[in-house]
C-alpha cells in the first residue's frame, strides 16, 4: 500500500525461490515481465487494486500454469485481448472463485459484467495501431474461438472429405452442414443435419465437379448446434472453399506470406 506507479527493471530483483509477491493498493499498470522468467516457484501474484486494465500475455501465461493472479479492483478493459484468458476459464472444470470475482470495466456495454460469464464474441477489438501489431505477434490468441475447427479437408478427384472437432466446452450437439455460395451466402445449394457423434463427412464427386463447373466459388461451413436444436454463431474459419483449384490453393497461399511479410517489415 505504497501507491507505487511502476518499477524500474534494474530495481525491481526477485529471487528464484520467491513462492509469493503481494503487490496490491498500489497504482501499477504494468511489471518488468522479464525478472519473472527465472521465477519457477511462484504460486501467488497479488495485484488487486491497481490499475492493469488488460489480462496481457505474461499474466495470462502465470494463469495457466496454476499461479494464484489476484486482480480484483483492476480497471479491466473487457476487449479482444481478454479472450484467451476467458477461453482458459472456459476450459476449467471448475473456475477458481478468485477469477469468478473479475469484472469488465469498459466498454460501457460490459461494464460490472463477470468475465467468466462473457461470451467470447462480445469481447471486441479495439481498432488502432497497437492492437494490429499484437495480433500480428500472436496470430489466433485474439480471435474467437469457434465451435468446431476442420481436422482434416481436402478436395481430390472433385470428391470432398472432411473431419472435424468440437473445440468449446459449451451447449453443442448436432452439426449443421451447408454448401453456400461465397457472394451470396443465402443461397444454400446443399444442406444436412448430422447427430452429435458424427464428426466426419464425404461428399460424392458429382455435386462437386457441378459446382465446379459453374465457375462460381462455394463454401462448405459445418455450424453447431445446441440441445434446443438452435443454430448457433457462424465464425470465419468454420468454412472452406470447395471450388478452389489445387494450384489456386497455394497461389493463395503464396500471397497470404506475402501480405504478412510485407505486415511484419512495414511494422
Amino acid at each position: 500500500n505504497n501507491k507505487i506507479e511502476s518499477f524500474d527493471e534494474e530495481v525491481f530483483k526477485l529471487p528464484e525461490n520467491i513462492s509469493e509477491l503481494y503487490l496490491s493498493d498500489n497504482l501499477l499498470k504494468d511489471l518488468p515481465w522479464n525478472e519473472f522468467k527465472n521465477v519457477s516457484d511462484l504460486k501467488v501474484l497479488d495485484l488487486r487494486y491497481n490499475n492493469f486494465e488488460m489480462i496481457g500475455k505474461p499474466l495470462n501465461d502465470m494463469i495457466v500454469k496454476d499461479v494464484d493472479v489476484y486482480l480484483e479492483g483492476n480497471p479491466i478493459n473487457c476487449d479482444c485481448f481478454v479472450r484467451p484468458f476467458k477461453r482458459y476459464l472456459s476450459g476449467q472444470l471448475k473456475i477458481k472463485e478468485l477469477y469468478k470475482t473479475l469484472k469488465c470495466i469498459n466498454p460501457p456495454h460490459l461494464r460490472k459484467e463477470a468475465i467468466f460469464i462473457t461470451d467470447e464474441d462480445r469481447l471486441n477489438c479495439p481498432a488502432n495501431v497497437n492492437t494490429t501489431r499484437l495480433m500480428h505477434n500472436q496470430p489466433g490468441d485474439y480471435d474467437v474461438t469457434p465451435d468446431l475447427t476442420y481436422r482434416e479437408f481436402k478436395v481430390k478427384e472433385k470428391k470432398l472429405k472432411m473431419r472435424w472437432r468440437v473445440v468449446k466446452n459449451d451447449d453443442i450437439a448436432d452439426t449443421y452442414v451447408v454448401i453456400r455460395n461465397i457472394k451470396n451466402p443465402s443461397l444454400y445449394i446443399y444442406e444436412t443435419m448430422l447427430p452429435y457423434t458424427q464428426r466426419s463427412f464425404e461428399l460424392n464427386n458429382t455435386l462437386t465437379s457441378k459446382l465446379q463447373a459453374t465457375g462460381r466459388k462455394y463454401h462448405v461451413c459445418i455450424i453447431a448446434l445446441d440441445s434446443k436444436a438452435s443454430v448457433k454463431s457462424l465464425y470465419q474459419p468454420q468454412c472452406r472453399d470447395i471450388t478452389q483449384s489445387s494450384s489456386e490453393r497455394v497461389a493463395s497461399s503464396i500471397v497470404v506470406m506475402i501480405i504478412t511479410g510485407l505486415v511484419a517489415f512495414l511494422l
